[in-house]
């Protein structure tokens, strides 16, 4: 007989481990920064490629000039307007105060005359204070997940991929994936290897590569045509 659930009979929820959440934000905070450091590549890459919109007036063969010297001419503009307020700001503070009056002069006392000061007697030395040790580092705090693995944590439920790096000029992404994958079924891995080419497509990579444990190539984008090739222990060997 199954035992009947404590949620549905309106028992206590089962406990769950607690997660720092100081911790959680720090995780967090590095992926949100290389989600924007990637998106940015993706921005310069087709502002380079003369796919971002540009007015009609533009020349096409200048179109990945538009943007760039836009940006430009608003900085400069930025910096010309704060350099002429800050400019006007003496001369207004100046005119408002109005000359200041002249203090009187005072008069110089007259010169006391210097008593002998008689030498103290030596105060009994001191030891010198012994140095302290230096405070011993504490432990180290552990390390962030690594950014690219968790922009796949929902591509990856079941936590195969163990290595996530970016080769190249940037524009090929290598996962590493643990042996569970491996010993999946044919579709289990297709089914994967055609969700993380997708997620590494809006990340803005160009190529996607899975390597095993070992450092073998196991499945690679198709160069011709779209989808991934996965390649057979066979092939492997």
């Amino acid at each position: 007989m199954i035992p009947p659930n404590s949620s549905q009979v309106g028992g206590p929820p089962l406990p769950v481990p607690y997660e720092n959440p100081w911790g959680r934000l720090a995780g967090d905070l590095v992926a949100v920064f290389a989600s924007l450091r990637l998106q940015l590549r993706a921005l310069w890459r087709r502002n380079r490629e003369g796919d971002l919109p540009s007015p009609s007036f533009w020349p096409r063969d200048l179109a990945p000039l538009f943007w760039p010297g836009l940006l430009l001419g608003l900085l400069a503009l930025g910096l010309v307007l704060v350099l002429a307020l800050a400019g006007g700001l003496p001369r207004a503070a100046s005119s408002a105060t109005g000359p200041q009056p002249v203090p009187e002069a005072q008069p110089v006392p007259e010169a006391q005359p210097v008593q002998e000061i008689q030498p103290e007697p030596e105060l009994q030395s001191k030891p010198n204070p012994q140095p302290t040790a230096a405070p011993q580092p504490s432990a180290l705090a552990p390390e962030a997940p690594e950014p690219l693995l968790t922009l796949f944590a929902e591509q990856d439920p079941k936590g195969m991929i163990v290595l996530a790096t970016a080769e190249g000029d940037g524009s090929v992404l290598s996962l590493g994936v643990a042996a569970a994958f491996t010993t999946a079924t044919a579709r289990q891995q297709g089914d994967l290897a055609r969700q993380w080419l997708e997620r590494a497509q809006q990340l803005g990579f160009d190529r996607l590569e899975i390597v095993d444990l070992q450092g073998r190539t196991i499945g690679r984008q198709a160069l011709v045509g779209s989808g991934m090739i996965l390649l057979s222990p066979q092939h492997l060997s």
